[in-house]
């Protein structure tokens, strides 16, 4: 027996996008049980614009969107769960058709044509992550995603191999930056990287390699945005080409 919902919070979202903000946060929920609550991503929309926040207190997520609905429509703190979203977004249709999703009590369900798509909300009260987002940094810097992506790609491969995924960023004097592995029995990788742009204080920086990849797989702008605080504060990905998403991992602490 189907659930009969209230239907009297209802907004509709195209496919394509939904399937998209599902994949710009998802990754970064948590899988460790002991905190249920970060294992789901946070919803929210308010006037109109529709937010998404994944954390799994290494990393942050977020995306939002302009959606056609009624301004007065708004919800907060409904999480659902990333292991659903997954699921949803196999099942969402490739051609984009509206997705007409309703957010009851304690449930949200999904429309996709003749399919009815019900998911449970996470209980509990999600953190509120907005105080760990800088909104001023000593170094800034501008390149390009796939420059960077493909070399920390390189770095990241022999990272592994030391089960650390540990990776460095440096700015040079030249004005542009340094990418390097620790060395391993395999080798080291030490790439530079012309930036298009770089502001502020020189910086050296560790980083998990893998948290950083899996943000430069899903940022859809040809240059990125990187701001930094100094080598032990969060490290902030934007896209340059529009502001409806946010990146963030905490750097890691090296004895050297």
């Amino acid at each position: 027996m189907l659930p009969i919902l209230e239907e009297d919070r209802v907004f509709s979202i195209p496919g394509d996008l939904l399937r998209s903000m599902i994949r710009q946060t998802v990754f970064a929920v948590t899988t460790n049980e002991s905190t249920p609550i970060l294992t789901g991503v946070l919803w929210g929309l308010q006037e109109g614009v529709l937010k998404f926040v994944a954390t799994d207190r290494h990393r942050l997520a977020t995306c939002k969107t302009n959606i056609d609905t009624d301004p007065a429509l708004k919800f907060a703190g409904v999480v659902i769960s990333g292991k659903t979203l997954n699921e949803l977004s196999k099942i969402i249709p490739d051609q984009n058709t509206l997705v007409d999703i309703v957010v009851a009590d304690n449930q949200v369900l999904f429309k996709l044509g003749e399919v009815l798509f019900f998911s449970r909300m996470l209980d509990g009260a999600y953190p509120d992550t907005s105080k760990i987002i800088p909104s001023q940094f000593k170094t800034e810097l501008v390149l390009n995603t796939k420059s960077l992506s493909e070399a920390i790609d390189r770095a990241y491969l022999l990272s592994r191999e030391e089960k650390t995924n540990i990776v460095r960023l440096l700015t040079t004097d030249d004005g542009n930056i340094e990418i390097n592995s620790s060395s391993s029995e395999l080798g080291r990788v030490q790439e530079h990287l012309e930036v298009t742009d770089l502001t502020g204080e020189p910086l050296r920086i560790a980083f998990n390699s893998k948290y950083m990849l899996d943000v430069l797989k899903v940022v859809d702008s040809e240059q990125l945005y990187i701001g930094f605080n100094g080598a032990m504060s969060p490290i902030i990905f934007k896209p340059r080409d529009h502001d409806n998403s946010l990146h963030l991992i905490l750097p890691y602490r090296t004895t050297n």
